[in-house]
């Protein structure tokens, strides 16, 4: 009995592979209703009220950004002092004294 299911099963699945599913009519007009729905999914399209207007300010913001970044870098002193520097130097100092000193 299970044998006689798997030949109808096998035959069935010949059938299927045979015969391709006609996809024209989901193809109509396929790009169009992709592009109403990207549309009705855009910020200011009535989902968030302010999403145009955070996309249109998106670029000063950037903008905003970028320059806050350059003006940091460009305050940055070349040596920065503090307790970390005072000990690496410390630190240095020592090792160099070791080396020339032979001490150990």
């Amino acid at each position: 009995m299970a044998e006689n299911g798997d030949k109808r099963l096998d035959r069935l699945f010949a059938a299927a592979r045979g015969a391709p599913p006609d996809t024209t009519r989901a193809e109509e007009g396929f790009e169009g209703r992709v592009a109403a729905r990207i549309r009705g999914r855009r910020p200011g399209s009535g989902e968030w009220p302010l999403g145009a207007w955070a996309w249109r300010l998106a670029p000063l913001f950037g903008a905003v950004v970028i320059t806050v970044g350059v003006w940091t870098a460009a305050t940055i002193p070349e040596t920065v002092t503090g307790a970390g520097t005072e000990i690496a130097a410390a630190w240095e100092a020592a090792d160099m004294a070791d080396l020339l000193g032979g001490g150990g």
